[in-house]
């Protein structure tokens, strides 16, 4: 089972953000915008076209880890959600990035959506509403889930709450330095980024 720990890891790796804009535009993601390898920063440096592979990408990335351990070798939910965290790690720790990577919310997603739909939804929806209010993206990811999370130990659904906590606190780091440009006003908006790609 730690060869298939390995391989989560190692398709979590696979950088779609980096690749998608890379090769269909030139562009290295990680020298413009926020310099993140990710959907929303392939949007910024490229346009929605290639944003949404990049999407697509990074999102199938969780959800075939899952079903894979979940679905095919049928492993002990202590490995299914292993390899769900070991996927989100590979995505933001690349090893083809020099362990350098994205944020991890797509790949997240993915997870979420192959573990239990409604909540997949349902975290897409709190990201998308509290994104649409503040025009932060980083915003939305992060209280989206920590929403989430909270809510999976009040048994509000099917989901284990200490699978959520760890993902959590991997993905979190990604957004401090977010966090912090959004309370010293300095962070660009979603409507900013939008109209720069036009």
């Amino acid at each position: 089972m730690f060869f298939y720990l390995i391989l989560a890891y190692i398709i979590g790796s696979v950088p779609f953000s980096f690749i998608f804009p890379y090769f269909l535009t030139g562009k290295d993601v990680r020298k413009y915008g926020s310099k993140n390898v990710g959907t929303s920063n392939a949007v910024y440096t490229t346009n929605m076209k290639v944003g949404i592979l990049c999407l697509i990408g990074d999102f199938s990335k969780g959800y075939i880890v899952y079903y894979l351990f979940d679905q095919i070798l049928k492993a002990d939910n202590i490995y299914v959600s292993l390899a769900s965290l070991m996927v989100i790690i590979g995505h933001n720790w690349s090893i083809f990035l020099k362990f350098k990577g994205g944020k991890g919310i797509a790949t997240l997603w993915g997870v979420l959506m192959a573990y239990n739909p409604v909540v997949g939804l349902l975290f897409a929806g709190i990201s998308a509403t509290i994104t649409f209010i503040t025009k932060y993206i980083a915003l939305g990811n992060i209280m989206s889930l920590f929403i989430i999370m909270i809510l999976s130990y009040f048994k509000m659904f099917n989901m284990n709450p200490l699978l959520l906590t760890f993902m959590f606190l991997i993905i979190l780091p990604k957004h401090i330095e977010n966090l912090v440009r959004i309370a010293k006003g300095t962070e660009i908006k979603v409507t900013e980024r939008l109209d720069d790609n036009k």
